[in-house]
């Protein structure tokens, strides 16, 4: 059965909704949609609308990733909301090894983050070994810096930065991107990256190499936030965790641990998740010292809050599962499951859905179905459509990260969302 999809009613909707004046377009779609007048923010989202409407929308259980994409093609008229959620699912996208389909989203995204989605796709392309277009793509972005504003440049030219070093560029090939930085912290960043992309390419890692890098021209450096270097060490892991850049013996990996841990402390900057992947790594080769070292050590960081970070207490409970130890932890997440109650309805679906994968992960399968049907309950009663559809992305990607298929019931709701159709309150 088809499902249908009302134009006119999105145009109203996302209209009434607008806050801000932006240029308007002078034309129509098939259907007969009047847009002259619109905003293009708002007559972008009719248009996309109106082409989803063309196809058939139906949850796949089994393909939680691409039936969030519906949820992401709903949502219009916030373009910088719509980049950042687009570039997220660009992750998802590569971790699931969807190469192809993330390349083709990076072509979706309309401002400077369309640049940052095609750099990780050829990192990814580069890691795998199959780029050869890389030297091309790279000076291609470089040669086009200039249509972005100064911020973005920056984010940029370190990203060029670390993926040019990735593909085998010197450092005079890339002295456009690795200095004049106003920021010692951007510089830094930069010269960071590119000496981890390097151990990434197969060069041998030395402690004191890496210290020599993070001090030559940096005496001056006044101790401020650097997130790259987080960055730069969870890439690190990945040379152990899932063997990039070649084997290492066991003197190399013990270097590169203790490199990571120097990564972090300099930053300066909050890196809780490197640290629990490390704590699970750790739990996974029984090394249950330093798995509690890494573990304490995040926790002290994560505080008690779901705001962007629900993934990491799933985390917390895929290392307890691994340990054997997940009784430990239900009053914990009686409690977390409190807190997602107490958040502001726009928020309360991200947070139930996690809480819900962490109690599936720990056994409690029904309980975690529960949550996460009312995730979409809560979602479908949101007034603002951004934020319904929003709630309901962000159920289907906590889903595809729990790696289980969606019941029955969760996929008749998530359908009744995409037909527009009111569902019942959550009990």
């Amino acid at each position: 059965m088809s499902i249908g999809f009302n134009t006119r009613r999105l145009a109203v909707g996302l209209f009434c909704m607008l806050t801000v004046d932006w240029e308007v377009e002078g034309q129509e779609i098939a259907g007969g949609v009047d847009l002259k007048g619109l905003p293009a923010e708002v007559a972008d989202g009719i248009r996309v609308g109106n082409a989803v409407g063309e196809k058939e929308r139906v949850v796949d259980g089994k393909d939680p990733v691409g039936s969030g994409l519906y949820f992401l093609e709903l949502i219009g008229g916030d373009r910088d909301l719509e980049s950042r959620l687009r570039l997220r699912y660009m992750e998802v996208l590569l971790g699931n090894g969807q190469t192809s389909a993330a390349d083709e989203m990076a072509g979706t995204i309309k401002d400077y983050r369309s640049e940052v989605g095609r750099l990780m796709v050829l990192e990814r392309k580069l890691i795998l070994g199959n780029a050869p277009e890389a030297r091309e793509v790279l000076e291609k972005i470089g040669r086009e810096l200039g249509q972005w504003k100064d911020w973005q440049r920056t984010v940029l030219r370190v990203r060029l930065a670390g993926v040019g070093a990735l593909a085998g560029m010197s450092d005079s090939e890339m002295a456009a991107w690795l200095a004049g930085y106003e920021l010692i912290g951007d510089r830094m960043a930069a010269v960071v990256l590119a000496h981890v992309q390097r151990i990434r390419r197969g060069a041998e890692f030395t402690k004191e190499g890496l210290k020599r890098v993070m001090s030559d021209g940096f005496a001056e450096a006044p101790k401020v936030p650097v997130p790259e270097m987080v960055e730069a060490a969870g890439k690190l892991l990945e040379v152990v965790t899932g063997g990039v850049g070649g084997k290492r013996n066991e003197e190399e990996e013990k270097a590169i641990f203790e490199g990571i841990g120097v990564l972090l402390e300099k930053s300066n900057a909050y890196h809780a998740d490197v640290l629990l992947d490390l704590a699970k790594y750790f739990a996974e080769q029984k090394r249950e010292a330093e798995a509690k070292v890494a573990f304490e050590k995040a926790f002290g960081q994560m505080g008690f809050h779901l705001e962007g970070g629900g993934e990491r207490y799933f985390k917390m409970a895929e290392i307890w599962k691994i340990r054997g130890k997940e009784k430990a932890l239900e009053g914990y997440f009686e409690k977390l499951e409190d807190l997602a109650r107490s958040q502001q309805p726009m928020d309360q679906p991200d947070g139930l859905a996690w809480t819900g994968a962490c109690f599936m992960m720990l056994g409690a399968e029904d309980k975690g179905e529960r949550l996460f049907l009312e995730a979409v309950r809560i979602a479908a009663g949101n007034p603002n459509p951004r934020m319904k559809y929003r709630g309901c992305l962000e159920v289907c990607l906590c889903r595809a990260r729990l790696g289980r298929p969606m019941g029955s019931e969760l996929q008749d709701a998530l359908n009744a969302v995409l037909r527009g159709e009111v569902i019942g309150v959550a009990q």
